[in-house]
């Protein structure tokens, strides 16, 4: 009598980092951040870090970190898009850099490559 087992091993690892991050400011102060998802180590993305940041030397801010969760797994290579506006405490006539990280059951990507600046604007109630 023969036997034979196949055993097929999976490695679980970190998401590669987003790509294609894109920016742009539909209104004064607010802007849409987009990207693609990458390889996601063989599970399925659960949510998508975004870093804010403030790249201008002469404003303090803090850089603003936003989770943005997924309602339900997706696969691979899927492209995104999140609104940041004044409820995220941007401030208007500021330059802003963003970087996107996937995140996993296993962990979280290295930091995609940053945007191209965004300048917000004055926001006035007329």
């Amino acid at each position: 009598m023969l036997i034979i087992c196949i055993y097929i091993l999976t490695l679980l690892e970190t998401p590669d980092p987003p790509v294609n991050v894109t920016t742009y400011a539909p209104e004064p102060m607010a802007f849409r951040v987009n990207w693609t998802s990458s390889f996601d180590g063989n599970r399925q993305h659960q949510y998508f870090s975004l870093t804010i940041d403030t790249p201008d030397s002469t404003i303090t801010a803090p850089n603003i970190v936003k989770n943005v969760s997924l309602e339900h797994t997706q696969p691979s290579y899927i492209s995104y898009s999140q609104r940041i506006d004044s409820s995220e405490n941007i401030l208007p006539y500021t330059n802003y850099t963003i970087t996107v990280r996937g995140c996993n059951i296993i962990g979280c990507s290295k930091s995609s490559n940053s945007s191209k600046k965004i300048l917000t604007e004055q926001y006035s109630k007329f």
